[in-house]
């Protein structure tokens, strides 16, 4: 080709993505930097999304949909006993043994690598199925009959397990660690690679493309918290439903009652600013939802936070209790109490975010970053998320107010020492009036 515009007579080449210029007298070829770089740029790493984004929930129930269960139903297997877990470090090892025997019978006579990372994909599966060693009997898990994933899918999972030498799909949750239980990191390897394929041909709800996320390491995190929680994620098999659902009915009666609350509490700071907004965000809806100490029933409850709420928001329902409880009569203050005390607070885990009404009709601050992106542009218009209109109150507006409200400063509490004193001499000198 000819040379670009002041090169002349010379001739160019591309070369390994250098320009290689060529004189024409002496043929002889000088390297030179490539004007335009074509290279892609190295691709990011996978990253490791919010335990209850909607990429995380999706793994965690394909695994709990793999291994027979779903949601609040899902009850953990039974973990894999030493004979098992040495039969299959046997069956591993016998597996390697013949493919690196086979490996070396025939590719010294035919000239190939013996390299199993250098061969072409078919060739590996050609030398892995011929050196498989008989596969152990294999144990399928039940299909749930509240699945809402094909059974194709378990199917083809089940086999690859049967074909790596597993007898039953589960974990080792007494070591829920995918370093230290080769068990735990061979298996959620499997269950990674399965959910690929089943998310590729399911996520008909997103038109995003597949998204680069640590699957891996979404299963890891998923068996460390439920090997320390299974209270809180296996379902009681004595318990009846309409028990669940009167429980339910009252723990919503009670966040009904604390909505009102903060409510009237909120009213102290109404005149300063427009508070619509403000006001359509304590809604029942928007109240944490608690649960019982089951070691301690009659003690306080434990706090669970929405995941869809934002920080600040959360922030404002605590505060706006601290202010109900001020500005209540003292004999009210006990009842209070009982009422809007907890133990201590957590985040909603996958099966409780699943199942949580996310409430209409609010401005966006009142919802959580992860929570929005997890929604198209299309889910947040039917969600109703707006913009809160500038005339209006913000969360941090009523944060600061409301803190200043509530906080007691020290020249405050000297103060309420010397009325406390002044008062004690009052009610020594001057006798009752009766009324």
């Amino acid at each position: 080709q000819s040379g670009p515009a002041g090169i002349g007579e010379h001739k160019f080449a591309r070369i390994s993505g250098n320009f290689f210029i060529r004189d024409a007298a002496s043929d002889i070829f000088c390297c030179h930097a490539p004007v335009f770089s074509h290279e892609k740029p190295a691709p990011n790493p996978p990253h490791l999304p919010h335990h209850c984004s909607a990429l995380s929930r999706s793994i965690v129930h394909f695994c709990k949909f793999i291994m027979g269960g779903t949601g609040f139903s899902f009850q953990l297997p039974r973990a894999p006993t030493p004979e098992e877990v040495k039969a299959w470090k046997t069956w591993v090892a016998e597996r390697q043994a013949t493919i690196e025997a086979y490996l070396k019978e025939h590719t010294s006579n035919e000239g190939e690598t013996a390299n199993m990372a250098e061969l072409s994909e078919s060739r590996r599966k050609r030398i892995h199925k011929a050196a498989q060693p008989e596969e152990p009997s294999f144990e399928p898990s039940l299909f749930s009959p509240e699945a809402d994933i094909a059974m194709f899918f378990k199917t083809r999972c089940d086999d690859e397990f049967r074909s790596k030498g597993f007898p039953r799909v589960t974990f080792n949750w007494k070591l829920p660690s995918l370093r230290r239980s080769k068990w735990n990191a061979a298996t959620a390897d499997i269950l990674a690679d399965q959910w690929k394929f089943w998310y590729e041909r399911h996520h008909l709800f997103s038109a995003r493309e597949a998204p680069n996320i640590d699957v891996k390491a979404v299963i890891g995190r998923w068996i460390k918290y439920i090997s320390k929680n299974p209270s809180k994620n296996c379902a009681q098999k004595d318990e009846d439903a309409g028990a669940k659902s009167e429980a339910a009915a009252a723990r919503l009666t009670k966040r009904n009652t604390v909505a009102q609350l903060r409510l009237e509490a909120l009213e102290v700071f109404s005149p300063r600013k427009p508070c619509t907004a403000l006001t359509q965000m304590i809604c029942a809806e928007a109240i944490s939802d608690y649960e019982d100490d089951s070691d301690d029933p009659s003690g306080p409850p434990t706090r669970v936070i929405p995941f869809w709420r934002s920080e600040r928001l959360t922030s404002l329902m605590h505060i706006l209790d601290l202010a109900s409880f001020q500005q209540a009569a003292p004999i009210r203050k006990k009842q209070l109490a009982a009422l809007l005390v907890r133990k201590a607070s957590r985040d909603a885990n996958e099966d409780e975010t699943a199942v949580q009404q996310v409430p209409h009709d609010l401005p966006q601050e009142a919802y959580n970053h992860q929570f929005l992106s997890d929604l198209a542009p299309l889910e947040r218009h039917h969600l109703g998320v707006y913009m809160r209109p500038t005339h209006e109150a913000t969360i941090s507006e009523a944060l600061d107010a409301f803190r200043e409200l509530t906080e007691i400063l020290p020249s405050s509490r000297a103060m309420c020492a010397s009325d406390d004193t002044l008062s004690r001499k009052r009610r020594k000198t001057f006798a009752p009036i009766d009324v």
